[in-house]
């Protein structure tokens, strides 16, 4: 049985599995009811993702916003990043994102967003939980129940955004050919959009499943989950292909050659086009690899690690005013178009980026510090972790220790960043070096300490 899971990453749970761990219709509409009186009303925007399970859990939300007073604002099938801009630009009340991004098919979510166009951060994530508990609802007559508006330019306002960015100026862009794996997920009309709007040609890889809702491979857009494209794009001799986590907030890249890059370098090739436009803060969390320091410091400018999580992420941001920010799984947020991540953005960057080098993705790719980083999940009650927390500190002594969020082990060469995700019931493990035998034998030492009895 799955538990469901209540963060600043959102809510999720198995779809339809029994009580406690399932997100069924009722508690969506019981939850949205909330959320719709949280914020007092007014217009909610409200998106998803192309689950199966989506179009049951739209209805059961739009219930519950329409119970509690609020107009609803569809935006339909569309990027997790689509929602927030479109919540700001429309100057919407909130807006709720269905989906659970890159979870299992059986899994869904929602996920909240306040007025300012960024998800809930903690502080109101505990008022909200505590309207829940107290199920303190505002719930209107039958003659006060709104309607529900169809908002069909959200794509469109979200690519007009990012196209008119002061960083794209004065670049002519190349005329590319590139794959595209949207893991059969919301980015796949929004980064199609994007590229014709540039004057590209994209070609879809869809792997071995076309069906909508059904992804043809792991969801995350890392590059052992991304091989089908990197053969594809080497097959049909494209300039590089891209491939996206389902609700389209995370992307990573595969160069002209067929080498998927990893999740890791999306933010390091962000940094290397936007730092020599606008030198300033980088805020990243505590996973993300070290060699987002190793740039920042050729433009002389400080790095900001914060907890996991885009929550922390932006609060971080706004507080030392970042010019650009994100994680290590793939997520960059770039302010100036969008307070969160956003893979319709990240792409834009590497677009600009090989038209303004000129040069193939593989010969820049070569320009950024090179890290082996692996990643691993284990399935071990939080609890168990914390419990063993002494042993792991003993057994990579006389290392450095960073309790701020799970625990960062950082040695004279190496990282390691273990913590319970914020997501799923595991534990997961991020080492990295500079020898890739090495990282994997740090990884197989934190097993071996967290599974021993």
């Amino acid at each position: 049985m799955g538990k469901l899971i209540f963060s600043t990453s959102g809510l999720r749970g198995v779809v339809n599995e029994s009580a406690p761990g399932g997100l069924t219709p009722e508690l969506v509409t019981e939850i949205c009811v909330g959320f719709g009186s949280f914020i007092g009303g007014g217009k909610v925007a409200v998106g998803r993702d192309l689950r199966l399970s989506s179009e049951m859990l739209y209805q059961a939300c739009t219930a519950g916003l329409l119970s509690a007073g609020c107009e609803v604002i569809n935006l339909g099938v569309c990027p997790t990043p689509t929602v927030l801009l479109n919540v700001k630009q429309l100057s919407l009340a909130g807006g709720i994102v269905i989906t659970a991004s890159h979870n299992p098919e059986n899994w869904n979510g929602l996920k909240f967003v306040s007025k300012e166009g960024i998800f809930l951060t903690a502080e109101e994530l505990k008022e909200f939980k505590q309207l829940l508990k107290k199920k303190n609802f505002k719930r209107v007559s039958h003659e006060e129940i709104k309607s529900i508006l169809d908002e069909p330019t959200a794509i469109e306002n979200h690519i007009k955004k990012i196209l008119r960015s002061e960083y794209f100026r004065d670049i002519q862009v190349k005329k590319l050919v590139v794959g595209i794996d949207a893991c059969n997920g919301a980015a796949q009309a929004a980064v199609t959009s994007l590229l014709q709007a540039l004057g590209l040609t994209p070609v879809h890889f869809f792997g071995d499943a076309e069906k909508p809702g059904k992804f043809p491979r792991q969801p995350e857009p890392s590059a052992d989950n991304l091989t089908g494209l990197a053969n594809f794009v080497k097959e049909k001799r494209l300039d590089f292909g891209i491939g996206f986590d389902p609700d389209g907030d995370r992307v990573s890249f595969v160069d002209e050659t067929g080498l998927a890059l990893g999740e890791e370098a999306t933010l390091l090739l962000a940094l290397s086009f936007i730092l020599p436009k606008k030198a300033g803060p980088v805020v990243v969390n505590l996973s993300t690899t070290q060699a987002v320091d190793e740039i920042a410091k050729r433009f002389s400018v400080p790095v900001y690690r914060t907890k996991v999580g885009e929550a922390a992420v932006v609060a971080k941001m706004k507080e030392v005013q970042g010019v650009i920010g994100g994680e290590g799984n793939g997520g960059v947020i770039l302010p100036e178009i969008n307070f969160t991540r956003d893979g319709i953005t990240a792409t834009a960057i590497l677009i600009h980026l090989l038209s303004e080098q000129d040069k193939p993705l593989s010969q820049i790719a070569q320009t950024i510090p090179k890290y082996y980083i692996q990643k691993a999940t284990l399935s071990l009650p939080a609890k168990e972790f914390l419990n063993k927390k002494s042993k792991l500190k003993k057994g990579f002594a006389p290392a450095q220790f960073n309790t701020e969020d799970g625990l960062l082990i950082i040695g004279k060469d190496f990282r390691v960043h273990i913590r319970p995700s914020n997501t799923e019931p595991i534990i997961r493990v991020i080492a990295e070096s500079r020898l890739p035998d090495y990282t994997l034998s740090l990884i197989t030492k934190v097993k071996e300490i967290l599974t021993k009895d």
